[in-house]
């Protein structure tokens, strides 16, 4: 089925190597860019209960998805053609994150009974890797290196930053013993322009950065209170952006670790939750934004944010941006379809210069002498170039209107019913990580615990803490995830049997939602 709409939706960028062949699509896209707004969605081709997730351009210049819900990979061409792969991918495994590597291949992380990165070349064969991976590793997020390597992010009993080579070798870096925060928990992953990974440190709000021979380095001053900077990506200035929806901002992080984050006042939506984010062909950040307005979102270089949301269809949510073929492509989690969203050409020059003059003819030759045939007089010199004309000069910006006056407050309307309550998240799905410290080192446990947590419909990420007569004996972060919550929490000790009170806060100030559920520990 080709749903075409009339604005917006989006797509997460390939981190690109000097002289790699992403930055000759990307280049494409920049050229064909479909008109700013326009959007079409894809989903014939799909499996049946298909759940595209994760989105990145491929070699062959056809973007690549994940699809978690049916265990498989798939691709979709710029026409819309879909095509899923699964042979080679264990049954109730879930492909999560996706990113082009080196050797033109497509990589992958696996979650679910299954913990590997998988690899798929452009034909659709698929080769999975778990040899070097940590023992309890939950491989999340990856991206490509400059070294040719793919790095990833490990979320599981020791958190963990991973690279592994073309030909599959896994090295990993605890993050707490090579200088990153205590308690860390890493999760998107990108390739700055230093030649350094960054990735995204929510539990810690912090944004980190690991060289090739693994030194780790955490940034958190200038990040909002409260923040949790989910995913990150590079930028068009040699900066990284990152997504914080927990305080409804953008963010971006300097080669140097200098943090600006930009919210309300910037341009963006009341009730936002940014969610994915990737550069764009036209060299503006794009990003989807999960919140109370299901939008798509462009950042100008100077933070000026516009979104969008007209032409969205109904029940939309989109989910991870990725540039490709005619503009931003985007998973939407609420349709379960692709999507494509055009972003119009980069800018407008000044006129074009008026032709420069013809040059005067040359002058004839002589005249030949009488009596014997006159010799033929020489050609006379072409005439020179006239010169180019100048550019014409921008036009002045318009100036702005004056400011409205304020209107008077309307009386208060009666209070509003109380909602009913919403269903019950699923029980006995909920995977839960206890940290001590030990020595030098933390040492986890992760178990699944029976309790009901529903998440609310601002976006996929929480903070999370865990109290029991008003003393809080953890805090850290909730996360969905293909429909189960992954609750990380963080303690001084092993959390004992019992009943806690477990409370969800995502958002913040005067839109942050808080839901307290009962919890046991078994």
């Amino acid at each position: 089925m080709n749903r075409v709409f009339d604005r917006v939706c989006g797509a997460r960028v390939v981190a690109s190597l000097a002289g790699f062949v992403a930055a000759m699509m990307l280049s494409a896209a920049a050229a064909y860019a479909a008109p700013l707004g326009s959007v079409t969605e894809f989903s014939s081709g799909l499996n049946s209960g298909a759940e595209p997730y994760d989105i990145a351009l491929g070699a062959n210049g056809n973007m690549w998805f994940t699809d978690g819900a049916t265990a498989a990979v798939g691709e979709i061409t710029p026409s819309g053609t879909i095509t899923e792969f699964s042979t080679g991918i264990p049954a109730n495994s879930q492909p999560i994150d996706i990113a082009l590597g080196a050797n033109g291949n497509m990589w992958f992380t696996v979650n679910g009974e299954t913990k590997a990165i998988g690899e798929i070349t452009p034909s659709g064969t698929i080769t999975e890797f778990s040899s070097g991976l940590d023992p309890g590793a939950v491989p999340f997020a990856i991206a490509a290196g400059a070294d040719g390597n793919m790095w990833f992010t490990d979320e599981g009993t020791t958190p963990a930053i991973g690279e592994i080579t073309p030909s599959g070798t896994i090295t990993e870096f605890d993050v707490a013993s090579n200088g990153g925060n205590p308690g860390s928990e890493p999760e998107f992953i990108g390739l700055g322009a230093n030649g350094n990974m960054w990735f995204t440190d929510g539990a810690t709000e912090a944004i980190g950065e690991i060289t090739p021979s693994g030194a780790i380095t955490e940034f958190s001053s200038g990040l909002n209170s409260g923040a949790y900077p989910y995913q990150i990506a590079p930028g068009p200035d040699g900066n990284m952006w990152f997504t914080d929806g927990a305080t409804e901002a953008i963010g971006e992080i300097t080669p140097s670790g200098a943090i600006t984050e930009f919210g309300d006042s910037d341009g963006l939506n009341t009730g936002s939750s940014p969610y994915g984010i990737a550069a764009g062909p036209e060299g503006n950040m794009w990003f989807t934004d999960e919140g109370t307005t299901k939008a798509i979102g462009r950042v100008a270089r100077n933070g000026a944010i516009t979104e969008f949301s007209f032409g969205l269809p109904s029940g939309s949510s989109p989910g991870y941006i990725a540039a490709g073929p005619g503009g931003m492509w985007f998973t939407d989690k609420g349709t379960n379809a692709i999507g494509l969203v055009g972003t119009g050409t980069s800018s407008v020059g000044g006129e074009k210069g008026e032709n420069g003059e013809k040059g005067e003819t040359g002058s004839s030759g002589a005249e030949g002498k009488q009596g014997s045939p006159g010799e033929k007089g020489g050609t006379g010199a072409a005439g020179a170039q006239g010169e180019k004309g100048a550019a014409g000069a921008n036009g002045a910006a318009g100036a702005q209107g004056e400011k409205g006056a304020a209107g008077a407050a309307g009386a208060q309307g009666p209070a509003g019913a109380a909602g009913a309550q919403g269903p019950a998240g699923p029980a006995g799905k909920v995977q839960l990580v206890t940290c001590k410290k030990v020595g030098k080192k933390q040492k986890c446990t992760t178990k699944l615990v029976s309790g009901t947590a529903k998440f609310t419909a601002t976006g996929s990420v929480a903070r999370a803490s865990l109290s029991r007569a008003g003393v809080v004996y953890a805090t850290g972060s909730a996360r969905r995830v293909h429909g189960r919550m992954r609750l990380v929490l963080r303690s001084s000790g092993y959390l004992a049997a019992g009943h806690y009170n477990l409370t969800l806060v995502s958002g913040h100030g005067r839109t942050a939602h808080v839901v307290n559920e009962v919890f046991t520990i078994r």
